[in-house]
């Protein structure tokens, strides 16, 4: 599991950077998302979740 943390925590850093949204606000999306990714149902090995997880520049449009 701690490398399925590390890839969700670098994940959600790079969606946030492209968030272009007060700080406050980018914490609590980005807060969700980690919650989403770490639900025991949405936990996805690396090939798997490489094929359906959206890139982070498309993850950020969406959120905002």
């Amino acid at each position: 599991m701690k490398h399925n943390d590390a890839v969700i925590r670098q994940y959600c850093r790079a969606v946030g950077k492209r968030l272009p949204l007060p700080a406050a606000q980018r914490r609590q999306l980005l807060t969700g998302l980690r919650e989403e990714l770490t639900e025991p149902a949405r936990i996805l090995t690396m090939r798997a979740g490489s094929q359906s997880v959206k890139k982070a520049p498309k993850v950020s449009r969406d959120l905002v």
